[in-house]
């Protein structure tokens, strides 16, 4: 099963962004990776603005907001060209 999990630091994201999210990194796995839609899951983290550091300053000092995608896949299941096109 495909996981990704999507942190964004510093800004709250509405339901309808959430949703954007899940939808759009779904549609990804499935047609860049050729993943199942219906096993991949998505998961959002909101870490406060003042849990999220770049270069030893708060997202929140900085006035800025921090983004970072992670995905799993099973070794092997996929070429490197399908990975370097995600």
């Amino acid at each position: 099963m495909p996981f990704i999990n999507v942190s964004v630091g510093g800004t709250a994201l509405s339901d309808t962004q959430k949703q954007r999210i899940f939808d759009e990194t779904t549609r990804l796995m499935g047609q860049v990776l050729k993943k199942d839609r219906g096993l991949t899951a998505v998961r959002i983290d909101q870490p406060s603005a003042a849990d999220w550091a770049v270069g030893g300053r708060t997202v929140a000092e900085r006035g800025e907001s921090g983004v970072h995608v992670d995905v799993k896949i099973t070794r092997g299941t996929n070429t490197d060209a399908e990975k370097a096109a995600f």
